[in-house]
């Protein structure tokens, strides 16, 4: 009876498999980095520690699909983000999502990936690691909505399109929420309605992608901004085309961060050109992208950024590999707008994936 039972149990679990998969991919990252610092003042601090996720994000990803007949799939991805270099640090969740694919194209429910996110990326080499200035050059990083809808179309002769909402959620409902208990830590977070949409286009060699962002408490092209009103308007584009072995990247964008009051309200743009050239087990990266920053009640100019970057990757295999990277990044009037004048890093470690 005993070995009946186990058979049974072996046969439902082989059965519930043949129309599902798991898979768990993933990745670890760190380098040595050496670091300096000049402040505008002309002071100088110089480090050296390791980094983490200088070309890659360290990361377990749990990710499977289930066929459910006539096309449709049912998925689900949770990433989890631990640090390569605190064994005993908390691993905090990255993408996190529940969706439905099919002949409509994909939705997904939860904590996915922006379409700004693939678009700025794609602005450059590096993506959104070391030497392409993803984080301050290219403007705010923009990753994630918590609570939110992602749709992505099936592509159409090359073109695809991908829309990402997030709704308002007013202070006061954030309890009405959770009316059992309203202290539940898993509760709502208050925050204003973000939408996020992209179009992209990829055939052959060429790929190019445009997108944009808003998050607002007013309406978009309001003259008045409340008092405590705060929100973010970002406009992304990128171009790449491939010459045999080699890759040049375009990309810029626009932002208006809205402030208390018009007069506070700011924004920034800026562009990227770069390079990628993979020869046999060796790839060789490079950057070079400014950020004008504006104020937009004058239009008078402030606080500009530079940064270049170098890299070079040699890969042992399709998953390991050494990695170089070297950049500069300078801030002009660095004491009034950032404080820090000049960043200067280099780099030298180890990816590996799995």
């Amino acid at each position: 009876m005993k070995k009946t039972l186990v058979a049974l149990a072996a046969l439902a679990a082989t059965a519930s498999f043949a129309q599902s998969s798991v898979t768990i991919p993933g990745a670890v990252a760190t380098a040595l980095n050496s670091n300096s610092t000049r402040t505008g003042a002309g002071v100088t601090t110089d480090s050296l520690g390791f980094f983490n996720n200088p070309t890659g994000t360290t990361s377990v990803i749990f990710t499977g699909t289930e066929d459910l007949g006539g096309g449709m799939k049912g998925l689900f991805l949770y990433e989890l983000d631990p640090n390569a270099n605190m064994n005993n640090a908390v691993a905090l969740s990255g993408e996190v999502f529940v969706g439905l694919s099919g002949g409509f194209g994909t939705v997904k429910l939860g904590t996915p990936n922006m379409p700004t996110l693939s678009v700025s990326a794609g602005r450059n080499p590096f993506g959104t690691k070391t030497g392409g200035g993803y984080s301050g050059v290219q403007g705010s990083a923009l990753v994630r909505m918590p609570a939110s809808l992602r749709y992505d179309s099936p592509s159409f002769n090359g073109f695809g399109v991908a829309l990402a909402w997030a709704p308002e959620v007013p202070t006061a409902s954030v309890a009405a929420a959770n009316p059992d208990n309203a202290a539940l830590t898993n509760t709502l977070v208050a925050g204003a309605a973000q939408t996020d949409i992209s179009l992209s286009y990829s055939n052959g060699p060429l790929s190019a992608a445009v997108s944009n962002y808003n998050r607002s408490d007013v309406a978009v092209g309001s003259a008045a901004i409340p008092a405590g009103a705060t929100g973010l308007r970002q406009t992304n584009y990128n171009i790449s085309y491939a010459f045999g072995a080699a890759r040049v990247f375009f990309g810029g964008y626009s932002q208006d961060d809205l402030g208390v009051a018009a007069a506070t309200s700011s924004g920034s743009n800026g562009n990227n050109l770069g390079l990628r050239y993979d020869m046999a087990n060796m790839t060789f990266l490079a950057n070079y992208a400014i950020r004008r920053n504006n104020n937009s009640s004058n239009g008078t100019q402030f606080g500009d950024q530079r940064i270049w970057g170098l890299g070079f990757d040699y890969n042992f295999s399709k998953r390991t590999a050494a990695v170089v990277r070297i950049n500069n990044q300078t801030n002009d009037n660095g004491t009034a707008v950032v404080g820090t004048a000049e960043v200067r890093n280099a780099m030298v470690g180890l990816i590996h994936k799995f």
